[in-house]
C-alpha cells in the first residue's frame, strides 16, 4: 500500500546527529521506487522550522 505518490517529495529526519535512522528510512523508501527522497541532516525541529520559514507545507504520516 502506498501512502503517497512515488514522485512526492519526502524528507527524512533524524532525532539527533548520531542517529542513523534517516539514512535507514531513506533506503527503505527508495528501494520500492520512491524517487524524490532526501535526508535532512539536522533534527526534526530544525527541519520543520526551515520548511515553515520558507513557506513550504509539512505533513506527518
Amino acid at each position: 500500500m502506498r501512502l503517497v505518490s512515488e514522485i512526492a517529495a519526502i524528507a527524512t529526519y533524524r532525532s539527533n546527529p548520531a542517529s542513523p535512522n534517516s539514512g535507514q528510512v531513506t533506503d527503505r523508501l527508495t528501494a520500492p521506487g520512491y524517487t524524490n527522497v532526501r535526508k535532512y541532516r539536522e533534527g526534526l525541529r530544525e527541519g520543520l522550522e526551515t520548511l515553515a520559514g520558507a513557506g513550504l507545507p509539512t505533513e506527518s504520516v
